[in-house]
């Protein structure tokens, strides 16, 4: 197999999903033209697009093309099997216990009890099955306890670290 079997997972406006391997990005013709300005051509057809935001953390672009803004949402194939493995599942919406996906070693914990975090951070480093898995945060808000320490073995489901919503800096 080539290095171009590698799937991007692609989803536009939040309705519109599709696969996008790597032979496919080679067959795109996209031509600078002045900052975050381009022109591209794909199957004989020619688009004008405009880079409006990037996050490469997020996997999130905003482009303008044709004069028509569109939000893309874009998986790697990393991102896609450290959400197979559920790793992206940590349960921290209500300001709840994030737990370990599966068995492993805590490597490193990047936070400290009482800091403040913004969604997307990363806050420990988990080896599992001979890969580091970086656990981030899935919205703002505080470290409120942290169950464990480097070095240490987990199992699955074991309580990591506990955090509060942004909004509860006075508590409950």
């Amino acid at each position: 197999m080539t290095e171009n079997n590698f799937l991007y997972h692609l989803l536009v406006n939040e309705r519109t999903e599709f696969d996008m391997n790597g032979k496919e990005t080679e067959d795109i013709d996209v031509i600078p033209n002045g900052p975050n300005q381009y022109h591209l051509i794909h199957n004989n057809k020619s688009y004008k697009i405009e880079l409006k935001e990037l996050d490469e953390d997020r996997g999130f672009a905003q482009l303008l093309v044709n004069g028509t803004l569109h939000s893309i949402s874009i998986e790697t194939p990393l991102q896609r099997k450290i959400k197979a493995l559920g790793i992206n599942e940590i349960n921290a919406a209500d300001g709840e216990e994030i737990k370990a996906p599966m068995p492993g070693k805590v490597l490193s914990i990047l936070v400290e009890e009482g800091e403040w975090i913004e969604a997307g951070q990363d806050l420990l480093i988990l080896e599992a099955m001979k890969m580091e898995n970086v656990i981030k945060s899935s919205q703002p808000g505080q470290i409120e306890n942290i169950h464990v320490k480097a070095d240490e073995a987990v199992d699955k489901n074991q309580k990591l670290l506990d955090t509060t919503t942004a909004g509860s800096e006075d508590g409950e």
